[in-house]
């Protein structure tokens, strides 16, 4: 596979980990996103929810978990209930309903700061892998292996697949802000 290739790999792996994070933040509707990977006492060891029950969205303001096996219910609760997901179970046989209260402008602003900073991140990560498949143009070029006008057509290359990755992750970013703040 070729260095174009490979940072292309790179850069569509990262946008679409930005992707993952943005789906995990709660937008004004709850998402099945928002639970599968809480990680939940079951069997002797912590699973993602998604592992152990399924996810519905009922309405906007509750939240559906049909937990598969009946004696993980408790345990399901107690960790939606935990201080680090804040959430007020109601257990119901083997079903689960989580009431999800409006956000408020603070939390929605505090949402969209998460999602600015994600984007951040993931921006360096591009900018890093960027610097990575230049390192790797200048060694060929050293080399002798790839002469002065294929470098630079490879390096403009290079960029281009750099804008369009960030360009991608800005369009998400502004997609998911919109989402957030509209009430």
């Amino acid at each position: 596979m070729g260095v174009k290739e490979d940072a292309q790999r790179k850069f569509e792996d990262a946008v679409g980990h930005f992707e993952g994070e943005l789906k995990k933040l709660r937008t004004g509707r709850p998402t099945p996103e928002m639970f599968e990977n809480i990680k939940v006492e079951a069997y002797g060891s912590q699973m993602a929810l998604s592992g152990v029950a399924s996810i519905s969205i009922i309405d906007a303001t509750l939240v559906s978990i049909q937990v598969w096996d009946k004696s993980l219910v408790t345990s399901v609760a107690a960790t939606l209930q935990s201080p680090d997901h804040n959430y007020n179970p109601q257990i119901a046989g083997d079903n689960i309903r989580v009431p999800i209260s409006p956000m408020t402008q603070d939390k929605r602003i505090q949402v969209v700061k998460v999602a600015k900073e994600a984007a951040e991140k993931y921006k360096i990560e591009i900018r890093v892998i960027r610097k990575e498949f230049m390192e790797r143009l200048e060694e060929l070029k050293k080399a002798g292996q790839l002469p002065e006008d294929d470098f630079e057509a490879q390096k403009k290359q290079l960029q281009e697949q750099v804008d369009g990755a960030n360009d991608k992750i800005d369009s998400m970013l502004r997609d998911k802000e919109t989402s957030i703040m509209k009430v």
